[in-house]
């Protein structure tokens, strides 16, 4: 397994560090499997947004986020989506646990931001040998997030107020002058 085996919005895991865990934990029995390996990149507990079954079965645990999940037709790869669905900007620590045979690889995309209404789109490929030497077929998935932040519209430093104001003038001075 490895940190490039998925990826979101063209970067993969490895772009922070110590952004991919491989583990016999099953993600639909919980974050255990990822979630001491992770610990050092946030503070709250994390949180299922989305499962998806065997069959692809997606099931909607988020009113923040919309997933989509594609397998093709070996059920070793495909594509994933994820869209902000509020009108306000998300940051947040997302992971992507696969489960596949008896292993599972989790892969951190640590403070990742969605925009309003943007949505990002990656692909998956699972890498890992199972027991018998051979690249299992998918099992089920599971999105985590934690440390969600609405992030609000920034407030004009003092040297935009001190521009708006001397364009505010010079638009009255202009306006009183053709007046007169």
């Amino acid at each position: 397994m490895s940190a490039d085996d998925v990826k979101l919005g063209g970067l993969t895991a490895s772009f922070w560090s110590d952004a991919a865990v491989y583990s016999g934990a099953n993600p639909m029995q919980g974050a255990g499997g990822f979630a001491g390996a992770f610990s050092s990149t946030g503070t709250g507990t994390w949180t299922a947004l989305e499962k998806i079954s065997s069959n692809a079965q997606i099931q909607d645990l988020s009113s923040t986020f919309n997933f989509t999940f594609q397998l093709d037709s070996s059920k070793k790869s495909g594509t994933w989506s994820i869209t902000n669905t509020t009108t306000k900007d998300v940051r947040i620590d997302l992971v992507f646990a696969m489960h596949a045979s008896s292993s599972s690889g989790n892969f951190l995309f640590d403070d990742q931001l969605l925009t309003k209404g943007q949505t990002l789109t990656g692909t998956w490929n699972i890498q890992w040998l199972n027991n018998g030497g051979n690249i299992p077929g998918f099992s089920n998935l599971v999105l985590y997030g934690r440390d969600q932040r609405v992030l609000l519209a920034p407030v004009p430093e003092p040297q935009t107020w001190t521009m708006l104001a001397a364009g505010l003038l010079a638009v009255g001075i202009a306006a009183r002058k053709r007046r007169r």
